[in-house]
């Protein structure tokens, strides 16, 4: 049966100390950081939203195929909500693997995915005035319109300094504590892994996907052409199949949490970058089996694994200056 859907959206609460302390108070065990901040995010929207307003309410919560952490959260939440009496609240948790052949229009997914890849491509700066630029009516256009917008935005002046940014889609969106918007805003050009390529890299290697081949061609073809539009402010891959190569001879067996494409994609960003940064939850298996397999050795530029836990103060800072220091950014 298919769930209603809202005519309104809401943006969960930004990240914050009180927010990440509402989450944890829930748990009784050291869960990775985006559980505790999702679920506290969570329950103070619907503490601040009218309870007659709460039942037209729906949590998207994504959860991946297999044994990862991921596909644990949306039950973990359904556990919350009921025993604080949220009955009402419906919670949403398609499949990430299988999003091409059952969401409605993969087609516009990827666009949005791809107009935020372009707009982190952007100096954060003009950031909301390349959105508005973009998004006049607040609807997505036609691949010619993100196109065009790829060739204003790579026209721009960049920095030579540059550190590539690889790790989960939450530790390099809005889960980095400021660190990232910290770093950027002192200069330093941050060319984050795109998560339209992370997506299309994880459903190109999903089995079930057959039916989505023409898409995943179309796809492939668009992120090249704003690659290529992007110039060097680009983080996107100019061979993705390259990419998919290079993940078999490093980390052919592995499947968690999307690692081979994070692995393949540090070792690309290596080849241009003063540095990468390693992004992910503290104590993350995946993060932890990148390293046991020779990331470090393997990555041309010096690889900083910066493992995010909501604690991040000015020891932490003074260990990523020394870092930045010795790339020379």
């Amino acid at each position: 049966m298919r769930k209603r859907c809202c005519k309104k959206r809401k943006t969960l609460p930004d990240y914050s100390r009180e927010v990440l302390m509402k989450g944890r108070a829930e748990t009784n065990s050291k869960e990775y950081l985006p559980f505790p901040v999702m679920l506290g995010q969570i329950l103070t929207l619907l503490e601040e939203t009218p309870k007659e307003e709460q039942k037209d309410l729906q949590f998207l919560i994504p959860f991946n195929e297999g044994a990862d952490a991921d596909g644990q959260y949306a039950r973990a939440v359904r556990t919350v909500l009921d025993r604080k009496g949220y009955e009402h609240v419906d919670i949403i948790a398609p499949i990430l693997e299988t999003l091409p052949v059952t969401a409605d229009d993969p087609e516009l997914l990827m666009k949005a995915l791809v107009c935020g890849d372009i707009l982190y491509s952007a100096d954060p700066h003009m950031r909301d005035q390349c959105y508005r630029s973009l998004l006049p009516d607040g609807s997505l256009h036609e691949w010619k319109d993100l196109r065009r917008w790829a060739k204003e935005i790579g026209e721009e002046s960049t920095s030579a300094k540059s550190l590539g940014l690889v790790g989960t889609s939450a530790s390099l969106t809005s889960l980095n504590e400021g660190i990232l918007e910290q770093l950027e805003y002192e200069g330093i050009l941050c060319r984050r892994a795109p998560l339209s390529e992370m997506m299309l890299f994880l459903w190109k290697e999903a089995s079930g996907n057959k039916n989505a081949t023409e898409f995943f061609q179309k796809w492939e073809k668009q992120l090249l052409a704003i690659h290529k539009r992007l110039g060097d402010r680009s983080s996107f891959s100019q061979d993705l199949r390259g990419l998919q190569k290079r993940a078999d001879e490093y980390l052919s067996d592995y499947s968690g949490a999307n690692g081979r494409y994070r692995y393949a994609k540090a070792l690309e960003l290596g080849e241009n970058c003063s540095g990468i940064l390693m992004m992910a939850p503290r104590y993350e298996n995946t993060a932890m089996v990148l390293n046991m397999r020779g990331i470090h050795d393997h990555c041309q530029a010096p690889v900083y694994d910066l493992s995010l836990d909501g604690d991040f103060d000015e020891a932490g800072w003074e260990k990523l200056r020394s870092f930045l220091y010795y790339c020379e950014v």
